[in-house]
C-alpha cells in the first residue's frame, strides 16, 4: 500500500509540474487579449480534465488494492484477520457451558 502511495505522489506531482509548464507556455504565447484568456481558460480545463482522470485511476488502483487485500485477508478492519464468521452474531443457549 505505501508503495502505490509514492507512486501516486509522484504521479500527481509530476502531473502539476507539467500542468505549471504547459500553463506557462501558454501565457507566453497567447497574448493578453480575448483570445489569449480564452487559450489559456481552455489550457486550465484541459488540465483539471486530466487532473480529474489521474484521481479516478487513482482510486480505482486503490480500490482493487484493497479488495485484493482484503480477499486474502489482510487489513481487514484494522489488521483484524477475517475468519469467515465475523459478521455472524452467536445465537442465545446455543454453548456447551449451559448445556442441560
Amino acid at each position: 500500500m505505501e508503495e502505490l502511495q509514492a507512486k501516486h505522489k509522484k504521479e500527481l506531482k509530476t502531473l502539476e509540474s507539467d500542468k505549471r509548464i504547459a500553463l506557462k507556455k501558454v501565457k507566453g504565447t497567447a497574448g493578453k487579449g480575448k483570445k489569449g484568456k480564452e487559450a489559456l481558460a481552455e489550457a486550465e480545463a484541459e488540465w483539471d480534465a486530466k487532473l480529474r482522470a489521474l484521481e479516478e485511476k487513482q482510486k480505482g488502483e486503490i480500490q482493487d488494492l484493497t479488495l485484493m487485500q482484503g480477499s486474502k485477508g489482510e487489513g481487514v478492519a484494522d489488521g483484524m484477520v477475517d475468519n469467515g464468521n465475523m459478521n455472524e452474531n452467536p445465537v442465545k443457549g446455543d454453548d456447551d457451558d449451559n448445556a442441560v
